[in-house]
């Protein structure tokens, strides 16, 4: 088994314990909106690989930073849905990434069911069409 190979799938199994547990158990009871204020730990798949990082959910507003990426848009909820629209820009010019295309500004645009501690989003590019990604979120502390 090559090395990527072996980093992807323990990527995931760690990925998808923390997801799990963010599932099952709950830091507080949450009463308000299904998007907390907060910052959440974030992993992205994309066709030629996966990454991981922060972000925060704030009031309608949305921060995130990956290794590659700085993400900063907005976000709304209606009739149990969360949709995003995302300005994404390259941290580093030299590092070509493989979750996301190699593009140095792109606009990612975000849907999904909402949840307060985690959820799973779809997104696309509107500089690539036909390019998919998928986001999941799992709430880490309150912002």
């Amino acid at each position: 088994m090559t090395g990527l190979l072996v980093r992807e799938r323990l990527f995931s199994t760690g990925r998808q314990r923390l997801f799990n547990a963010a599932v099952a158990t709950s830091r507080q009871p949450h009463t308000g909106p299904a998007m907390r204020n907060g910052i959440y730990r974030v992993w992205m798949k994309g066709p030629g690989g996966a990454s991981s990082g922060a972000i925060v959910f704030k009031n309608g507003d949305l921060f995130a930073v990956d290794p590659l990426f700085a993400f900063n848009g907005r976000y709304s909820e209606r009739a149990g849905r969360v949709t995003a629209e995302v300005l994404c820009k390259r941290l580093y010019h030299d590092l070509v990434p493989s979750h996301l295309p190699d593009l140095d500004v792109f606009h990612l645009k975000l849907e999904g069911a909402a949840g307060g501690e985690c959820a799973q989003l779809s997104g696309s590019i509107d500089e690539v069409p036909g390019f998919a990604i998928s986001f999941e979120y799992a709430f880490l502390c309150e912002a």
